[in-house]
């Protein structure tokens, strides 16, 4: 069965604290009661890539290009990144699925080991 006829059933509360804790770009972090879905789109994005098979450097990439592109910052970090995307594959792999068709989905996710500089 093919993922695009299964639906994730992601908690966006799970997102954002993975987001808080690991990619805080603009250093809103000691403010976030008031701008807590400030990240939700991207985090979001990065999520549905992870789901439908994206390699981790092209969800990385695709953080980073946010933080330089979007937010200005020209220092953007692959680290933050590259942590945020490990931290929301790992948690799919907990989300349960909604299958349209009522099959079983298991995800083909890359591994949290493939996290550079994490031991394996």
């Amino acid at each position: 069965m093919s993922l695009r006829n299964a639906r994730p059933k992601i908690k966006i509360s799970q997102l954002r604290e993975i987001g808080w804790a690991f990619w805080d770009p603009i250093g809103l972090k000691d403010h976030r009661e008031d701008c807590e879905d400030e990240y939700d789109t991207y985090l979001l994005r990065a999520a549905g890539m992870i789901w439908h098979n994206a390699p981790q450097e092209e969800v990385v990439d695709h953080l980073v290009d946010i933080e330089q592109n979007y937010m200005g910052m020209p220092d953007g970090g692959s680290e933050a990144a590259t942590m945020t995307a490990a931290h929301i594959q790992s948690y799919l792999k907990t989300v349960p699925t909604s299958a349209v068709r009522g099959e079983p989905v298991e995800p083909r996710l890359w591994s949290v080991n493939t996290v550079p500089g994490r031991p394996k």
